[in-house]
Order: C-alpha cells, then sequence, then structure tokens
C-alpha cells in the first residue's frame, strides 16, 4: 500500500521515471536519424555552454521525446500546465521566448524545446548560483522550481536527480565516441550571451535615466609656423637680446656750477705785431 502511495506522489510531481525501457538509450542512433534534431543539439550546447548529454536526459526523462506530451492536469498545446518536448508551463516559456528575443514559439518544437532547457540551467546559475554543468542539483531547480528547490528537495527527487547526472555523463561519453561535437565555425552558432538577465520582480521600479555628463572640450593645438628663410626646422628661435636702457643725460640748469667734466678753455700767447 505505501509502494503504491509513493508511486502516485512521483507520478503527480512528475518524478516517476518509469520502466527502463521507455528510455532511448542509444542518443547517437537517434540524433542520426534525426539530422535537424543534431543541429538544434550542437546550436544549444554551443550556445548556453550546457553538455548535449544533459540536454538530451532532460527531454527524454520528461517526455520520451514525445512532441505532444501533457503535464498532470495539461489539456493542450495552449494550457498552462507542461506541456511539449521540455515539459515546460506556459509562464516559463513566456518567460524564455522574450528573453532570446522571439516573439511566438511552439512547445512541440524539438530545436526551441533544447534551447528552452540550456536557456533554463543558464538562467538559473544566475539566479541560484548554481552551476549549470552541476546536473543534479539544476534538474532539481527544474522540477520543483526555484521556490521549491530552495526550500529543500524531497529525498526520493535528490536520488532520481542523481542517477540522472549518471545518465547524462554516460551519453555525454557516448556521443564522444560517436564523433558528435559542435562543429568549430558552424552556422548553428548564435550570439546569444552567455548569461541571461534574470526575469525582474512586477514590483520592481524603473530608474530614471541619468543625464549624460557633458565632455570637456579638448584644447586644440595651433598649426605651427614655417621658420623663416635660413632658419631650419630643428633649430630653436632664440628672441633678439634687448640693449640695455640707459638714463638720457640732461643739461644743466641755466644758474647751476659747471660741472666737473667741462674744462676751461687754453689761454693764447699774444706775438708781437712787426714794425
Amino acid at each position: 500500500m505505501i509502494r503504491w502511495i509513493t508511486m502516485a506522489g512521483l507520478a503527480f510531481a512528475g518524478l516517476w521515471v518509469g520502466p527502463a525501457v521507455a528510455q532511448t538509450h542509444d542518443m547517437c542512433a537517434l540524433l542520426s536519424r534525426n539530422p535537424d534534431w543534431a543541429e538544434a543539439v550542437r546550436s544549444a550546447s554551443r550556445t548556453w555552454k550546457v553538455s548535449p548529454g544533459s540536454l538530451l536526459t532532460v527531454i527524454d526523462q520528461e517526455s520520451r521525446f514525445n512532441a505532444y506530451a501533457k503535464g498532470a492536469g495539461a489539456v493542450d498545446a495552449n494550457s498552462v500546465r507542461n506541456f511539449g518536448f521540455a515539459q515546460a508551463n506556459l509562464r516559463t516559456w513566456n518567460w524564455f521566448l522574450r528573453e532570446t528575443g522571439r516573439s511566438s514559439g511552439s512547445r512541440s518544437n524539438f530545436a526551441l524545446s533544447v534551447d528552452f532547457v540550456g536557456w533554463h540551467f543558464t538562467t538559473m546559475e544566475a539566479r541560484t548560483g548554481v552551476k549549470r554543468d552541476h546536473f543534479a542539483p539544476q534538474y532539481l531547480i527544474y522540477k520543483l522550481g526555484e521556490g521549491g528547490y530552495r526550500r529543500g528537495a524531497p529525498t526520493y527527487a535528490r536520488r532520481l536527480a542523481n542517477r540522472l547526472e549518471q545518465v547524462a555523463r554516460s551519453h555525454d561519453e557516448e556521443l564522444a565516441a560517436c564523433g558528435f561535437e559542435p562543429k568549430p565555425g558552424s552556422d548553428v552558432e548564435s550570439a546569444k550571451p552567455d548569461r541571461v538577465t534574470p526575469e525582474p520582480s512586477k514590483s520592481a521600479r524603473a530608474l530614471p535615466a541619468e543625464a549624460p555628463k557633458p565632455k570637456p572640450k579638448q584644447a586644440v593645438a595651433k598649426p605651427k609656423s614655417d621658420p623663416p628663410a635660413g632658419q631650419s626646422k630643428s633649430q630653436p628661435k632664440t628672441a633678439p637680446k634687448a640693449k640695455p636702457k640707459t638714463a638720457p643725460r640732461t643739461p644743466p640748469a641755466p644758474n647751476s656750477e659747471k660741472p666737473d667734466w667741462i674744462l676751461p678753455p687754453a689761454k693764447t700767447k699774444k706775438t708781437p705785431k712787426a714794425d
């Protein structure tokens, strides 16, 4: 009785693994049969820096690669409940579309779904500090939500996350062995940011824009004029020496004595006149 109650609880929470035969084990064969899926996985892995094995493990665990998989309470693709490859709810899916610059997109689209998983891992790393390459805690956030993860994951959920981490690592080794890796310079590599800005809360208010400060004017150097003919440019110009100014001599006053430097006229002898 307790076993059936536990299984029902896991199924309701979306954490029931199901029989092992339901898992898709050969990822190389799966991507070989679906070249478009292979390119989508390459693109998402290169964009969000999440390993291909992690991306495929989440899709496999959530929907068994069923585009129209419905979560508990979901009716169709328009339901707010979990739906599609990644079993994303509508609110988080719309957040993903806004952050990646898309106006619309279906949860039954494989390329968008695998991109959603990589975006979710990257966004939760920015919001919670859990590294995107730590699969087990990232998967717990994916399934329980950010709030549920912070409150503490139950034991059965942690066990499942740890087991799936080993599965993701095994898929990465398998894909590396069959030569699957992001192609250098591939046209599927997008220019999306390494980190995504977390969704702001509704209560946050936008700060007023600060007026730009005026830039200081730079002094414009005046062009140097050419030196006069006969003078080279390398020789510095020397200013002409100023002649020392001498005080002008002032004539003596009319009734003043003669200065010492004026000599009296010499006396001449008178010669006798001849008869």
